[in-house]
């Protein structure tokens, strides 16, 4: 929920010159992928391209994957203007078992050899951008997603489609060498249809939601070495009328929902400051707010479900040391939720059993510690430490079926208190390897099949060691290897969900060598 992008991914650009990458690969449980990307400058135009296919047969009966990608871009730059145009399409097909690992209610019945989820997805994207003058930009952006999900289980075929369509208008301006500026304006409406979303007489309707954003941001720097960013959002969220469902003997249903219209102004500030020893201090501070979703609303038997708002803080040092081989890092973050809403029981093949509702206040606090080694150019090393403190501060204006599974300074669910993560790379001549490393100490969890309407349950941690290794063959060949869970653990990211064990991939990636065709 930030005022503005917080990382930016920016892909090569056809004006590189010719580019064209083809990928394959194959490992254990039957996993295959192949893909191929391109792109080029064609008479002043940029286009780019990329298709994939992706199939893994899974470790238990139905529990197999497979998906494809297609995409597409085109762009066009000419004097102080830009336009670029792109498209999305992918679907994929997944066997949904059931929660077959751990029981711990003794509700799971067996493997579900019936249940498969679907995705057919596609977005668009248009972005028009004009240098109006040395100091000035304006930019137009315009896009749309379409997505349907059918689901087939023993109770028949159900569906979901969800609709997005999303416009933003943004203005730079460079005010001076130090002071830069930006004003801007989104829209966005939101319509969901299910199966499961209907009146009291049974007749499905959608479910639309409509958002509005303005912001202000300012970024200054003073004397090469403070850094200050200020901005203000301001949220407007309108959610339609929604229409009681019809009532049920087996679970509470929805009530009608009027008409709301929601208004938060949020805040961010954020400060950095550069010292010549190589320390550098930063802090920020924001809120935000996250509306009710349309599953959130559609399967809650709360009138008054409000939504969740957010106060997060840090502050943290980092400090360069060795001549800048060895980096290291400590950020304190502190942040407090008000009405976080939350899923309270049923399963996949009954979604109407589900319901949401509030939790009053609930914090996450803690400290991050990061570490940077690189003390030759064939060698670096990095890792990170996460220690993290969850509770359940108040259930006061709840409602009863939230208090009924949550207690006072419940830890939250899914929030490891210890978790980090390493990676060493190394590189010789036409070699390169690298070992990654993820570690999450114990969680509390939900009951897999019917959720925290069925109790909370310890999750164990885990530790998960990777192994990557690469050959550049020659004449833009690279042939590499990839063994997963290398300690051949058997966890749970999810509980109830097993991760696959022991298992790799191999393949072979070729790329158009430089310059060409």
């Amino acid at each position: 929920y930030a005022n503005s992008g917080v990382v930016n991914f920016v892909t090569r650009s056809p004006e590189d010159g010719p580019t064209f990458d083809l990928t394959a690969e194959g490992g254990s449980l039957g996993e295959r992928r192949f893909s191929l990307t391109g792109s080029d400058l064609f008479h002043g135009f940029g286009i780019a391209g990329s298709s994939s296919r992706r199939d893994f047969n899974g470790p238990v009966v139905n529990s197999d994957y497979e998906n494809t990608n297609v995409f597409l871009s085109l762009s066009r730059k000419w004097r102080r203007q830009s336009l670029t145009v792109h498209g999305d399409y992918d679907t994929n097909n997944t066997g949904e078992p059931g929660a077959y690992g751990s029981n711990p209610a003794h509700i799971f019945t067996g493997l579900d050899t019936i249940s498969r989820s679907r995705n057919y997805f596609s977005d668009y994207l248009a972005h028009y951008q004009a240098e109006v003058t040395d100091r000035v930009r304006q930019e137009v952006f315009a896009s749309f997603f379409l997505n349907n999900s059918p689901y087939q289980s023993a109770f028949g075929t159900s569906f979901n489609k969800d609709i997005r369509a999303e416009a933003e208008e943004r203005t730079t301006i460079a005010v001076t060498r130090y002071y830069t500026t930006a004003l801007g304006f989104t829209y966005e409406r939101e319509e969901d249809k299910n199966t499961y979303i209907s009146d009291a007489s049974s007749r499905k309707f959608p479910l639309r939601r409509d958002q509005q954003g303005m912001y202000w941001e300012n970024r200054l720097q003073l004397w090469g070495r403070l850094f200050l960013n200020a901005g203000l959002r301001q949220e407007v969220f309108e959610q339609a009328p929604i229409p009681a469902e019809a009532a049920s003997p087996y679970y509470a249903t929805r009530p009608n929902l009027p008409h709301q219209t929601y208004l938060k102004t949020n805040p961010k500030l954020s400060a950095a400051y550069l010292f010549p020893e190589g320390t550098r201090l930063h802090a920020s501070f924001g809120t935000g707010i996250r509306p009710p979703g349309g599953s959130d609303l559609a399967f809650t038997n709360n009138p008054g479900l409000k939504p969740e708002k957010t106060v997060a803080g840090d502050v943290g040092v980092d400090q360069r040391l060795l001549h800048d081989r060895l980096s290291i890092g400590a950020t304190y973050f502190r942040n407090r939720f008000s009405d976080q809403i939350v899923a309270l029981g049923g399963n996949l093949s009954l979604l109407g059993s589900f319901q949401t509702g509030n939790l009053s206040r609930t914090k996450s606090d803690g400290a991050e510690f990061t570490a940077e080694w690189r003390p030759a150019r064939w060698f670096s090393a990095a890792g990170n430490y996460t220690y993290l403190d969850t509770a359940i501060l108040s259930l006061k204006g709840s409602d009863t079926l939230v208090q009924k599974y949550y207690t006072l300074g419940q830890q939250l669910p899914r929030r490891p208190k210890h978790s980090g993560s390493l990676v060493a790379t190394f590189q010789y001549r036409s070699w390169s390897a690298d070992v990654t490393g993820y570690l999450r100490g114990e969680t509390l969890d939900i009951e897999p099949n019917f959720g925290a309407s069925a109790g909370f349950y310890r999750n164990p941690g885990y530790q998960n060691i990777g192994l990557n290794l690469n050959y550049r063959v020659g004449r833009g060949l690279t042939v590499y290897g990839n063994l997963r869970n290398a300690l051949n653990q058997r966890y749970e990211e999810i509980y109830g969900y097993p991760s696959p064990i022991l298992n790799f991939v191999a393949g072979a990636k070729w790329s158009l060598p430089r310059g060409g065709r």
